[in-house]
């Protein structure tokens, strides 16, 4: 039970629906679990994998400790708060003001990442959205792997508009089948 009093937070019973004004919106306040820690997932061959179900604190504690638990809460919490000053706003005005963070297999060290309603828009309305009025951009972390690793290690020399095809081992293969072939096995390398 949230105590909507302690957290500065007002709770709607009942809502008639010509009282309130035209263009009214709420928040959602992100009310719930900052971080949460599931068992691993139940393998479901030929069908979408089900969830891990949601680990307890208590359970968490004894596996992980509360103080890594509390570090990640806090994190979440700092980001939420800066996210209702500047609110991401979907095209069609919904504001997204709150995110959690999901970690798997009962562990605080596994999967970790931040997820959001907003994740659930199409990418064309997605990169339509705004936060504090500015448009967003999305990275593909995953391609920018290669160029990364070149700035850092490389030569810093372009990769070209396709990084995978830009590593030299890629680039300097026989047939253009090898050059298919070891651009899979660049990204499955990178994914690892």
């Amino acid at each position: 039970m949230v105590d909507f009093k302690k957290k500065g937070l007002a709770q709607v019973y009942r809502v008639i629906g010509l009282e309130i004004p035209y263009g009214f919106q709420f928040k959602c306040h992100g009310i719930g679990p900052l971080v949460i820690v599931r068992d691993s997932k139940e393998k479901c061959y030929g069908q979408p994998d089900v969830k891990g179900k949601a680990l307890g604190r208590g359970k968490i504690k004894s596996i992980q400790g509360m103080l890594a638990l509390t570090d990640y809460e806090a994190d979440v919490a700092r980001l939420n708060k800066l996210n209702m000053q500047f609110s991401l706003v979907a095209p069609d005005g919904v504001e997204f003001v709150s995110c959690r963070r999901i970690f798997v297999n009962g562990r605080l060290d596994c999967g970790g990442r931040h997820y959001a309603a907003w994740q659930s828009y199409p990418e064309a309305e997605r990169l339509r959205m705004t936060i504090g009025g500015d448009p967003v951009v999305e990275i593909d972390l995953k391609a920018a792997h290669p160029i990364t690793v070149n700035a850092y290690i490389g030569d810093g020399a372009s990769l070209g508009r396709d990084s995978y095809r830009g590593i030299v081992f890629v680039r300097d293969a026989g047939t253009s089948g090898d050059r298919r072939r070891l651009r899979d096995a660049a990204k499955r390398l990178t994914s690892a």
